[in-house]
């Protein structure tokens, strides 16, 4: 009986590990380092009652505590807030599909009629359905909804957001207008572990 337990906890320790390393080495290739001070990016910032999430986004890295993600042509990976990241894009990069965390994600993206960026699909056990104009950040990324409106004062957009378990909070999110003006895969990717964390 020992025997056997002893083996099936071999066999599923090494499944754990060859999926951790296929998400990890991403095609053979070793996690990046970050990326150096020439390619500091834009900045994307979330403010919450409790916490402030912020990160660097360039065209081939996303950076920030906790938050580390790199493109490496078609693929991206790396890891959100805990989760393994990696998912790939189709050749219009208009959808990207793969795993963060242990769940599946599967969402098309980019402009849409006259809204710069659209997100709809699926992603961490929930429903992605986001619109962001300069006007107005609004839907559903994951387990958390936004109904948030441009404060062209305070440069930032401001409002609510729920997520599951948790009551309405009052959130802000800094977005740079010069990211909508070409939807770039990062920036879709930051929003995406972003506005659900």
């Amino acid at each position: 009986m020992r025997s056997s337990y002893v083996r099936l906890l071999g066999c599923a320790l090494g499944t754990t590990l060859f999926a951790l390393g296929t998400v990890a080495s991403a095609q053979g290739q070793t996690p990046p380092e970050r990326p150096p001070p020439a390619e500091a990016g834009r900045l994307i910032r979330l403010e919450t009652p409790t916490q402030e999430f912020a990160v660097q986004v360039t065209p081939t890295f996303v950076i920030g505590p906790d938050l580390w993600l790199a493109r490496d042509g078609d693929d991206i990976y790396g890891s959100a807030f805990g989760r393994s990241v990696f998912v790939s894009l189709d050749a219009k990069e208009e959808n990207a599909a793969g795993l963060i965390g242990t769940l599946p994600a599967s969402f098309t993206f980019g402009p849409r009629e006259d809204v710069p960026l659209r997100l709809e699909g699926v992603a961490s056990g929930g429903p992605v359905k986001l619109t962001v104009t300069t006007r107005e950040v609004t839907g559903t990324v994951g387990l958390c909804s936004y109904a948030l409106k441009y404060q062209p004062e305070a440069k930032r957009y401001e409002g609510s957001r729920i997520c599951a378990g948790t009551p309405w909070q009052t959130v802000s999110l800094v977005l740079p207008p010069e990211l909508l003006e070409k939807v770039e895969p990062m920036t879709v990717m930051a929003l995406e572990v972003l506005l659900e964390a």
